[in-house]
């Protein structure tokens, strides 16, 4: 649970880093930093899809993933915190 906490903190630090350019959208890499989190999240949490389906939580991450270098690294970070938050209540802290 902790190396999860881990990784979506890191997750955050790397798309708050920007965070000085408010007003500027998120880099083209950022969609690859959701899919990296994605990736993460299914090798290190031990039964992710408790709270949500497989299939929706993919789709969540598709279209973060489609949304991301478009946001501003500040909505970003949002919006990371909210696909976690689908691991469940207990996980999105």
């Amino acid at each position: 649970m902790n190396r999860i906490a881990l990784a979506i903190l890191a997750a955050a630090v790397v798309v708050a880093g920007g965070a000085a350019q408010r007003a500027t959208p998120a880099s083209a890499r950022a969609a690859d930093d959701v899919r990296t989190l994605m990736q993460r999240i299914r090798e290190i949490h031990p039964n992710p899809f408790h709270a949500t389906p497989e299939p929706a939580f993919q789709a969540a991450a598709d279209s973060l993933a489609a949304l991301a270098p478009n946001l501003t690294p500040d909505q970003l970070l949002v919006e990371l915190m909210r696909f976690t938050n689908l691991l469940g209540e207990r996980d999105g802290h």
